[in-house]
This record gives structure tokens, C-alpha cells and sequence, in this order.
């Protein structure tokens, strides 16, 4: 026998364990570092949202203020105590807004909320008026921040465009923000010491930074970033990740970021790379142990298979009969081999089976089974010995008891042989103590309570955990029997819908799915799956199930209240444009008209004076179930803020159609409110309509002129509809008395 390829073979073995230890760890680093990806993506969308809500409703304060500049009013002083009026109640809306106040089309102060001291102050050169002026149409206006020197706060203006009916620049609405406001909204998150939270602008200006030390690693208005963060910019501007060390705190950092659409902002948010891999360590050294145990074996391995290899050449110039025993001991070895006579006693072993129990060669020889064999009595392994027949092999597992006392696991190979007339038991030895260990180790991974797994085979389900089981709502101990129907029945059908991916997996693609399935119960349950072949021809295939119902209920409910009211659970403003817009193209290709009505309560703010904010609840509540009982299925019903609704109504037969439903609306809102023990409650109501395409031609348009209707309604007597562009309002009963206040429109009840 040569030795050479035996030693070469060796060599190769562990070559392929520290290659395979290698990817291993490389597997298990990237595992770690895209849940730190996952988790600072979280975080920062989670900060980004918040910002966007507050920033959104910030602009429908200030869109609220730009409209009051709509109301026909001949009178000029009549004009400037309407929107001041409007500037001083949408500052108690917005408290975090400081200084609310609107300029002229030249850029000077006209109107103050509440300190007059900037009245006739020129704000022509500010980049945020030419910003408004220059941008028809324009939302929310952010400037870049300022250091204010005589009270050392950074400040961000925000304004928003005024025009009037024809759409022409009359001015803008402006205010300033503390920066110290978006510190408390950081502030709001429970930060590791070496997490970190900041806010940029577009422009890359620092807005606020905050660390789990309380600290900031760069002063506000700063434009400077990290390379890979600029970078990751160029490669995605929207959103991305990037790693980068920063040079004040000393921190190497994972970092997500993403822009706040569609304010000119970016939320940034990042954690200790150290921290984030900490776990990932633990795991490294285990693999890396594993790895170095393994080699040290295939390297034993080889030793061993040398030394034999010279004890082989060494044996064959012994006498004949030592030469015998050792070829056929040789013959039967595989880890350790020891030879037994028909009583149990030791004739003859390898250096290997002395060594795997801790003893030498001659402590060893003669002695009985027992003194190591830990499986039974003295004289019941006597006994089993005997019962082997001639030439028969079996192989078995044990417990070997070592010299120091230790036990191992052992699975031994027996053969009843003669040799010159002499019975003997020819046994090899291995121990596979680490084995079983490893054995043990995959059975609690693959048995887990949290992630299911399942192997399939030709489409049928051969084995799966008991997540699995507990996953789809099947009581402990059911059978694959009661959990294949469960996979099976349309819709669901999991093992075929998996299997059209299986030449995904022939091609070696990665194969990953969220899949809409039920429970036992009924109920639904959304799973996240992905799967790999075990077969070459992906007959098959392992897969890994994990529950994301959670996470699915949590994403509808933020999209839910992203588009409704939380008052009244009616459609904002949001949902309003984007219905607005699907309206539109339906109305434009079936020639068809469509009408938006404005509908604001009259005689609201009364309401909510004399009985209180929660009444005045209730009646919104009411109003709103109202309005929707009187319009048609297929229309939408929209609070705008306040006591003011919005309708649209597509799909008209003829336009007329759109002011029998605002009426049937109205007649509606004018029966009593039951509120409490104050008894009945008379409220009414003023409409505005205007119609596509007979008044405008976009939603922006639409709406604008219905609102002008509605302020027309209000101006001839309330209760009553308007329509643009007609000189006289549809009335149905007599107007309110004088004393309800014209600020009824904007006074908001409790909200």
C-alpha cells in the first residue's frame, strides 16, 4: 500500500474543513450584520414617520391659513381680522410654530398671529420667499436652519404659498421651528450607549443628533459627512446603508438612512457595529473550535495512519503467527480494534483503542470487557459474547468508561472469527461521543419553537418540527397526515405553489415568498418562506416558515390611520387627493361629470363653547355617520379638519344629480343632535360645490373653487348650498340668527 495518496487524502480533509469552517463564518458574519441593517432600517423609518406626520399636519395648518385668504371679504379691515383671526387659532393647533405670520406679494409682514412687532417687516430677500413665489403650487416650504444670535437657538423656517382664486403669488404663510423639537422627538427612543439618531436636510445641513450618551458628535447647521456615507448616496439617493467610523466619538457604526418624502428631509439612524455583532462572536468561536478539532482529528487521523502503515511493514517481519494476528487485526481496524476470547478477556489491540480509553497497552491486556464496557454486569456481557455466532457481524452502541473515569459514546463493529482453531471476537471501535453531541445540537435547531421547518419530498410533506405544527393551529402530537391538509386545499395549496419555484432552485436562486394561508380556526395567518434544494434534482427541497402576522397587522394599521381621521375613522385629506385623482380619469373617459361640495357646520363653535370639547365630539361623530347615510355607495366622504367635510361625488348621470345629494346631506345635518342631559342640539349646515368639467379641469382646482363656494354660502345667510359660478344660493329653510360667530369654520371640536 502506498502511503503517499493516504497522506495526500488527509491533507485534502482538512483543507475542506477549514474551507467549509471559512464559509461558515463568513455565512453567520453577513446573517448578523443584515439583522443590524434590518434594525437601523427600522428605526430610521419609524423617525421618518413621525417627522413626516407632524411636518404634514404643520402644512394643513398652514394650507388652512393660505385658504382663509380666500374668503371674499370688500371690506380690507374685515380681510385683515379674518386671517389674522385664522394665524392666531391655527398657532394653538401648531404650539411648536413660532412667530405664525404671513407677508404681502412684495414679501412685507401684513399679518401677525399674535405679536405685531414684525408687522411691516421685509422678507423679499429670504431664500424660502423666493422659493415660494417661484413655485406655483408649491406644499410645505423648508428652509435651511439658522443660529438666532440673540437667543442662541437654531431655527428652521417653514412657509407655505398664498394665492388667490386665479392662482396667482399673493404672499406666504411663515413661521419658525426650534430645532430643539426634533431633539425631543429623538429623544423619544430608548438608544443603546453607542446607538446613534440624528436629522439632516436634503442638503446634508445637521438638524439634530442624538447618541445613547446624551451627546452630539457634531455641532447643528454642519454639512459635513462621512465619505461612505456620500458614497451611499450617490449609488441610492433615497434610501440605503452604509458603515463608517466616526471620527468625534470613536464609534464604527452600521447606519440606515432615508428621506422624509416629500419634506427636503433625511432621518439617519445607526448602532455600534461591535455591539451589533457581539453576538456573532459566540458562534465564531464555536465554528472556529469546531473547525480546529476537526482538523486536529484528520490530522490524528493521518498520523495514526502512518504509525499503522509502519506497523504494518514492521509486523510483517515478525513470526508467522504475530504476523497473522496483525494482518487480520489490521484487516477489521477502524478506529480502535481490541480481540476477545469466548471468555471476554483482551488477547490482543490496537495502539488506538489503548489510547481512546486512556490506558496502555499492557494495563489493558488481559483484562475482562467489563472493566471498560459500562453496558452491563461482568457476567452478562460474558453471556452476549458467547451468543455470537460464527461470522456474524453486528454493530451496536455503548458506553466506554475511561481510565480517568470519564465515559464516552462508542459504536463498535463485532465478527466471530477462528484462528488456528481458537474463537475469537474481532472488535473495531469508534468514538462518536461528538458526534452525538453534534447530532443532539442539529435536533434542537432543527426542533425549534420559533421557526417552522419543513421537508418535502415529490410535493408531499416527509417531516416537519413542531412550529410547524403549532404555526398552522394543530394540537401537539397531530400526525403529517392532519398537517398536509392543511397545506393543500385551494388557495392555499403550499406544496404546489412551492413547487413552481423549483426551477429557481435548480438554478441555484435564492427563493424567498410571503404567502397569505389559514389556521386550523380559520383564521388567516401570513407567512414568510424560503427554501433551498436538497437533492440535485429538487425532488427535495427544505424550507424555513417563519410568522409575520404581526408584522402585517401593524403595517395595515399604520397605513389606516396614514389615510383617516382618527376622530371620525373618515378619509383625510391623503386619501381625498388620490380618490380625487382616480375620480378624474374615470369622469375624463367616460365624458361623465364629477362634483367635490365643501360642507362646513354652522353654529359649531357654539356647540363646543357651551357644552365642551367632548360634545362637540359627538356631534362630529354624528355629523359624519350623517353625511355618509346620504350619499351614494360608491362616494367618498372626507373630514378636513373642524367642523368642514369634504364630498366627492364621480360617476354623475347629469350635474344637477350632485346638488340633490349635498341637499339630501343637508336636510340631514339639520335634525336635532341628542348630546346629553342638555336635550336637543340645532345645528345646520353651508355647502360649496363646483363640477368637472363645467368650473375646473384638476382636483388642486376643484377643490379651491368649492371652498370659495362655500365661503359664499356662508356670506349669504349660511344654511344653505352654493354652486360656483351661480349668482344665488339653493336655500331650503330660513338662515341662522346673528348670533352665530363667522369663525364657526375653523374652530376644531376637541381634537
Amino acid at each position: 500500500m502506498t502511503l503517499a495518496p493516504l497522506l495526500a487524502g488527509h491533507l485534502l480533509a482538512a483543507g475542506l474543513v477549514l474551507g467549509m469552517a471559512g464559509y461558515a463564518l463568513r455565512v453567520s458574519h453577513d446573517t448578523y450584520a443584515r439583522q443590524a441593517e434590518v434594525q437601523v432600517f427600522s428605526r430610521a423609518g419609524d423617525l421618518r414617520q413621525t417627522v413626516t406626520a407632524d411636518l404634514q399636519r404643520i402644512d394643513l395648518a398652514m394650507r388652512h391659513v393660505a385658504l382663509a385668504n380666500l374668503r371674499e371679504a370688500v371690506d380690507p379691515d374685515i380681510r385683515r381680522r379674518l386671517i389674522d383671526e385664522s394665524l392666531r387659532e391655527h398657532m394653538t393647533l401648531v404650539p411648536e410654530v413660532a412667530d405664525l405670520r404671513q407677508t404681502d406679494a412684495e414679501g412685507v409682514v401684513r399679518y401677525q398671529g399674535a405679536d405685531p412687532s414684525a408687522l411691516g417687516q421685509s422678507l423679499a430677500h429670504e431664500a424660502i420667499f423666493l422659493q415660494a413665489r417661484e413655485h406655483a403650487g408649491s406644499g410645505l416650504l423648508i428652509g435651511e436652519p439658522r443660529l438666532e444670535p440673540s437667543s442662541g437657538r437654531w431655527t428652521l423656517a417653514l412657509a407655505h404659498r398664498v394665492e388667490d382664486h386665479t392662482g396667482r403669488f399673493q404672499g406666504m404663510v411663515i413661521g419658525e421651528l426650534d430645532l430643539a423639537y426634533f431633539d425631543q422627538l429623538c429623544k423619544r427612543y430608548a438608544l443603546a450607549p453607542s446607538d446613534s439618531l440624528s436629522l439632516r436636510s436634503t442638503a446634508m445641513t445637521l438638524l439634530s443628533r442624538h447618541t445613547g450618551r446624551n451627546g452630539q458628535a457634531q455641532p447643528l447647521g454642519t454639512r459635513r459627512i462621512a465619505p461612505p456615507f456620500a458614497e451611499a448616496l450617490k449609488a441610492a439617493p433615497g434610501q440605503g446603508v452604509f458603515r463608517a467610523h466616526n471620527v468625534v466619538d470613536g464609534v464604527d457604526r452600521i447606519n440606515a438612512y432615508t428621506t422624509a418624502d416629500p419634506f427636503p428631509l433625511m432621518a439617519i439612524a445607526g448602532v455600534s457595529a461591535d455591539e451589533a455583532m457581539q453576538p456573532w462572536r459566540p458562534v465564531a468561536w464555536r465554528i472556529g473550535g469546531l473547525a480546529v478539532l476537526a482538523t486536529l482529528a484528520v490530522l490524528a487521523s493521518a498520523w495514526f495512519t502512518l504509525r499503522s502503515w509502519r506497523l504494518q511493514n514492521h509486523s510483517m517481519r515478525r513470526i508467522d503467527e504475530a504476523g497473522r494476528l496483525t494482518r487480520v487485526l489490521l484487516a477489521a481496524a477502524a478506529d480502535g480494534v481490541h480481540v476477545l476470547d469466548h471468555e471476554g478477556r483482551v488477547v490482543e489491540m490496537s495502539d488506538s483503542f489503548a489510547q481512546m480509553l486512556g490506558w496502555s497497552r499492557e494495563a489493558l491486556l488481559g483484562r475482562h470487557v467489563s472493566t471498560w464496557d459500562c453496558a452491563d454486569s461482568a457476567e452478562a456481557l460474558t453471556e452476549r459474547i458467547r451468543q455470537f455466532r460464527l461470522g456474524e457481524r453486528q454493530s451496536f452502541h455503548t458506553r466506554h468508561r475511561r481510565a480517568d473515569g470519564g465515559t464516552i459514546d462508542v459504536e463498535i463493529s463485532c465478527v466471530a472469527l477462528t484462528l488456528d482453531d481458537r474463537w475469537l471476537l474481532y472488535c473495531a471501535s469508534r468514538d462518536v461521543t461528538r458526534r452525538r453531541e453534534l447530532e443532539a445540537e442539529q435536533t434542537a435547531m432543527l426542533d425549534n419553537e420559533v421557526v417552522g421547518i419543513l421537508r418535502l419530498r415529490d410535493r408531499q410533506v416527509v417531516w416537519a418540527n413542531r412550529a410547524t405544527f403549532r404555526m398552522f393551529g394543530l394540537p401537539e402530537g397531530a400526525s403529517l397526515d392532519e398537517l398536509h391538509p392543511r397545506l393543500s386545499p385551494e388557495p392555499m395549496d403550499l406544496p404546489n405553489r412551492l413547487e413552481a419555484r423549483r426551477a429557481d432552485l435548480l438554478a441555484g436562486r435564492p427563493v424567498r415568498a410571503q404567502l397569505h394561508l389559514q389556521r386550523l380556526d380559520g383564521s388567516p395567518i401570513w407567512i414568510d418562506i424560503q427554501g433551498a434544494r436538497l437533492s440535485p434534482d429538487a425532488r427535495d427541497t427544505l424550507w424555513v416558515l417563519a410568522d409575520i402576522s404581526a408584522l402585517k397587522r401593524y403595517q395595515d394599521e399604520i397605513e389606516h390611520l396614514a389615510m383617516h381621521d382618527a376622530l371620525t375613522g373618515l378619509p383625510n385629506r391623503r386619501l381625498l387627493e388620490d380618490r380625487l385623482s382616480q375620480g378624474l380619469a374615470l369622469s375624463r373617459r367616460d365624458g361623465q361629470p364629477l362634483a367635490v361640495a365643501y360642507i362646513d357646520l354652522d353654529g359649531f363653535k357654539g356647540v363646543n363653547d357651551r357644552l365642551g370639547h367632548a360634545a362637540g365630539d359627538l356631534l362630529l361623530q354624528d355629523a359624519a355617520q350623517r353625511i355618509l347615510e346620504g350619499v351614494r355607495e360608491h362616494d367618498t366622504v372626507c373630514r378636513m379638519g373642524g367642523d368642514e367635510f369634504v364630498l366627492l361625488l364621480p360617476v354623475l348621470r347629469h350635474e344637477e344629480e350632485a346638488e340633490h345629494i349635498v341637499q339630501r346631506v343637508l336636510q340631514s345635518l339639520r335634525r336635532p343632535y341628542g348630546l346629553g342631559a342638555e336635550g336637543p342640539v340645532h345645528v345646520t349646515a353651508s355647502a360649496g360645490v363646483a363640477l368637472y368639467p363645467h368650473d375646473a379641469h384638476d382636483g388642486e382646482a376643484l377643490l379651491r373653487l368649492a371652498d370659495a363656494a362655500l365661503y359664499q354660502a356662508k356670506a349669504a345667510g349660511r344654511n344653505q348650498l352654493n354652486r360656483w359660478g351661480l349668482p344665488e344660493a339653493r336655500l331650503d329653510q330660513p338662515a341662522p340668527g346673528p348670533q352665530e360667530d363667522a369663525a364657526d369654520r375653523e374652530t376644531p371640536a376637541g381634537v
